[in-house]
């Protein structure tokens, strides 16, 4: 019987052997052409991954359920991660990728436990009880450590864990939704930061002006408490809110009144007994 004749593309620099044609690539199956159509870095690894060979299974067989959620995860530009059945087979898109930094292409196609540590040990308690309880979890800021740019770094997610469900209501997976928010939470800490100084800040200003108010209306209110204040103020090289604030301390404890006890200092020529415990001597 004849030998068929194989049909090769013309090639003006390549001479043709009847007996050994060249070969010609594998086509890509037709689902997985479908299903990952793009031209991106994880569509061309999720066509290269040897379903059949996974938890899945062929994807000529996946559930609608499955081939709905890659179809809305693939192309999305927000950081999506899908995580699909008991052993949690994960999908991604690119942003997702670069959302976590340089990974190993054999991540596509992997159980969600076969990322990346970092990632996975912080969205893990996150999953299993989105898994247990069927409700969605949300993080404004959830804190990682991630090796993004050659050295390790403190990195903050916002991100919505969320139950797949089929049309019964069952849980068939799990769709992580996440953005970086690292310069928000950061710019938000140094805010606080600042905020607590100014109010510090304002809270001694705030002291010092009642001090001195009330300095004032002692003054004006009784000549034995002026008096008084300025010996202390000699006595003790004390400012004069100092000194006031030393009498009326004073005062408070002992349980007497301050123009009584005014009247001791401006008599014997220092406190009967210090605000600090200590005698009416000079130190």
């Amino acid at each position: 019987m004849p030998r068929p004749t194989v049909h090769e593309p013309h090639d003006p620099h390549h001479r043709t052997d009847p007996h050994h044609p060249r070969p010609t690539p594998s086509p890509t199956p037709p689902a997985l052409a479908t299903l990952f159509p793009g031209q991106d870095r994880a569509s061309t690894l999720a066509r290269r991954v040897d379903w059949a060979a996974t938890p899945l299974g062929d994807p000529d067989g996946w559930p609608p359920e499955l081939t709905a959620a890659v179809r809305t995860v693939l192309p999305a530009t927000v950081p999506m991660l899908l995580c699909w059945g008991e052993d949690l087979v994960q999908l991604h898109n690119d942003a997702f990728r670069e959302l976590c930094g340089p990974e190993d292409p054999d991540v596509m196609g992997r159980r969600a436990s076969d990322a990346r540590p970092p990632v996975w040990s912080a969205l893990r308690p996150r999953v299993r009880r989105v898994l247990a309880e069927g409700v969605a979890v949300h993080e404004d800021a959830l804190p990682l450590v991630l090796d993004r740019h050659g050295r390790p770094e403190q990195v903050f997610w916002c991100c919505s864990v969320s139950p797949v469900r089929s049309a019964v209501g069952g849980v068939l997976g799990i769709l992580v939704v996440a953005i970086d928010v690292t310069a928000l939470t950061r710019e938000r800490s140094r805010s606080a930061v600042l905020q607590e100084l100014v109010d510090e800040q304002g809270r001694h200003v705030t002291e010092a002006e009642t001090r001195a108010d009330h300095l004032a209306v002692a003054l004006r209110s009784n000549r034995t408490i002026g008096m008084a204040i300025g010996v202390l103020m000699a006595r003790r090289r004390l400012p004069a809110e100092g000194a006031f604030e030393l009498l009326r301390r004073l005062s408070t404890t002992r349980n007497r009144k301050l123009r009584d006890l005014a009247e001791e200092v401006v008599h014997t020529g220092d406190l009967p007994a210090a605000a600090d415990g200590r005698t009416g001597r000079s130190h």
